[in-house]
C-alpha cells in the first residue's frame, strides 16, 4: 500500500512540474498613421509574429524563442526576425503575455522593447512612460525615415495566439486526477473479499 501510494505521490509531482508549452503570436496585418512626418500623415502598415516559451504574465527576453516583424511604407519594406537581427532590450514590465494575448503596455514606467539591425540600420522600438521617447512606436528603415506614433495611450496588440491549444486538463488537474485514481486503487485493493457458499 505504501508502495502503491508513492508512487502515485510521484507521478503526480512529475506532471505537475512539466514546462508549459510554447505559444506563438500574431498581429496579422495592423496599421497606423505616423501624424509628424515633414511630408505629412503617412500610414504604416506592419505585421508580427512571434513565439515564446509559453510564460505567462510579465515577460523578458529569456522568454522570446523567436520573432518577425515585417513592416512597409511608400512602397518600402522590411523583415526583422531572428536570422537577421535581434531583440536589442526588453526593460520593464510592459510585454504582457495572456494565453490568448500578446500586448505592450506603454503605461508602464520605464518600458521598452527593441528589435534591431545593425547592419541595415532598421529597427523596431516601443517606449513606455519615462523612458526616452515616451509612449511612442517607432518603425525605423534603411533610408532613415520611418515613423512613430508617440503618446500611446493603450497597450499596444502584438498578437493573438496563432492556433489555440486544445483543451488539455492542466498539469495540477492531472495531478488530481492521478491522485484521485491511486486512492480509489488503493482503496479497493485493500477491501476484503467475502465469499458466499450456498448448498441446494
Amino acid at each position: 500500500m505504501k508502495r502503491l501510494f508513492i508512487g502515485f505521490v510521484c507521478s503526480a509531482s512529475a506532471f505537475a512540474a512539466m514546462p508549459a508549452e510554447a505559444l506563438t503570436y500574431n498581429t496579422g496585418m495592423q496599421s497606423f498613421v505616423f501624424e509628424d512626418s515633414p511630408a505629412g500623415p503617412r500610414t504604416i502598415t506592419y505585421s508580427f509574429e512571434t513565439t515564446t516559451d509559453g510564460t505567462l504574465g510579465v515577460l523578458n527576453m529569456a522568454n522570446i524563442m523567436s520573432f518577425s516583424w515585417s513592416a512597409w511604407l511608400d512602397g518600402e519594406t522590411f523583415t526583422l526576425n531572428q536570422d537577421n537581427s535581434y531583440l536589442k532590450l526588453l526593460d520593464g514590465d510592459g510585454l504582457v503575455a495572456t494565453d490568448t494575448t500578446l500586448s505592450f503596455d506603454p503605461l508602464v514606467q520605464n518600458t521598452r522593447l527593441g528589435f534591431y539591425n545593425d547592419t541595415l540600420q532598421e529597427t523596431i522600438q516601443l517606449y513606455g512612460t519615462n523612458s526616452g521617447l515616451r509612449q511612442t512606436f517607432f518603425i525605423g528603415f534603411l533610408s532613415g525615415d520611418g515613423g512613430a506614433k508617440p503618446y500611446l495611450t493603450d497597450p499596444v496588440f502584438l498578437g493573438a495566439v496563432d492556433t489555440p491549444s486544445p483543451s488539455v486538463p492542466e498539469p495540477a488537474t492531472w495531478s488530481m486526477m492521478i491522485a484521485g485514481l491511486g486512492m480509489a486503487g488503493a482503496a479497493m485493493r485493500g477491501r476484503k473479499m467475502v465469499a458466499s457458499v450456498s448448498f441446494a
